[in-house]
């Protein structure tokens, strides 16, 4: 039987472990959502941007 490859979720530099975790288990839940089909139209674009931002590192101390 065919499975999905793990979810890959890298800690950002400087991310505690805290917020790590919690990152974490939403972008698996988000993943494991769209891999299971219960994501549609809106609610499906909508998921894949917020899944976007928690992968991307804050630009909050670029200044």
């Amino acid at each position: 039987m065919d499975e999905w490859p793990p979810v890959k979720c890298p800690r950002f530099d400087g991310e505690c472990v805290e917020s790590y975790r919690r990152r974490y288990d939403k972008v698996v839940e988000i993943v494991t959502n769209f891999r299971r089909g219960v994501y549609r139209g809106e609610q499906a674009d909508h998921m894949e941007a917020l899944l976007e931002r928690l992968r991307t590192p804050a630009l909050e101390h670029v200044f």
